[in-house]
């Protein structure tokens, strides 16, 4: 089932990640590839090395540093 009307802007979601552990990137990539997958916009908020570690934006998210 769709998320949006045609036209409409997809519902967007902020992830923030502080300095947590491996696990817990690991857990928020995934989290961000499905609402991607399910038409969701994602920004994940984390320090500028978790881009690095993680790929969240080979996801489809956007990423900010934080």
């Amino acid at each position: 089932m769709p998320l949006t009307s045609v036209g409409q802007t997809p519902p967007h979601a902020v992830q923030v990640l502080g300095g947590g552990s491996a696990d817990t990137g690991t857990h928020v990539r995934s989290l961000t590839a499905g609402l991607v997958a399910r038409g969701l916009r994602v920004t994940v908020c984390a320090p500028g090395g978790a881009e690095l570690s993680y790929g969240f934006t080979a996801t489809g998210a956007s990423f900010a540093p934080a």
